[in-house]
Formats: structure tokens, C-alpha cells, sequence
């Protein structure tokens, strides 16, 4: 429920884009939903809007990203570390 309501208008975006009628869409349809907690992705299969999964299986992101040295940590990875480099994420 958490990820439909927060991806909702990435899906919304993609579905209305797809069936824009004064436009023929070729290619692939993407909507993105930048939140400031959490972000997400979805894209088009067939008629139906369909989230997609990060690298750990999840269909939201948390919006961070940290800089650690030359490392760059984005999501989840950079989340989990903001308690021992506050300063560095964002």
C-alpha cells in the first residue's frame, strides 16, 4: 500500500502519457516520481502502468544520496550510513 501511494503519480504519469490521443507515443514510456523521502520509477507494460523494482527488490527509493571518500552511495546504501556521516549525506 506504502509504495502505490507514493509511486501513484509515477504511474498516473506514465498511463496518461501512453494514452495521450493527439500524440502517437513510440518507444517506451517512463514516468518518474522524485519525492523528497522516497522516489520511484514505472513504466508501461501494455495498457497497464507497472512499478519497477530497485536492485534490493524494492519498487520506492529513499531520495539520499551520501559521499563517502571517492564513494557514492545513492538510496538505501546511503541511508543506512547517515548516522555515521551526517555530514556528507544528503
Amino acid at each position: 500500500m506504502f509504495a502505490r501511494r507514493v509511486c501513484g503519480s509515477a504511474a498516473a504519469s506514465a498511463a496518461r502519457l501512453a494514452r495521450h490521443e493527439s500524440q502517437k507515443v513510440q518507444g517506451d514510456v517512463i514516468g518518474v516520481d522524485l519525492g523528497t523521502t522516497y522516489s520511484c520509477v514505472a513504466t508501461m507494460d501494455g495498457d497497464k502502468a507497472r512499478v519497477l523494482e530497485n536492485s534490493e527488490g524494492f519498487r520506492t527509493t529513499p531520495s539520499v544520496v551520501a559521499f563517502k571518500g571517492s564513494e557514492k552511495l545513492v538510496g538505501l546504501a546511503a541511508k543506512r550510513q547517515a548516522i555515521t556521516n551526517p555530514q556528507s549525506t544528503f
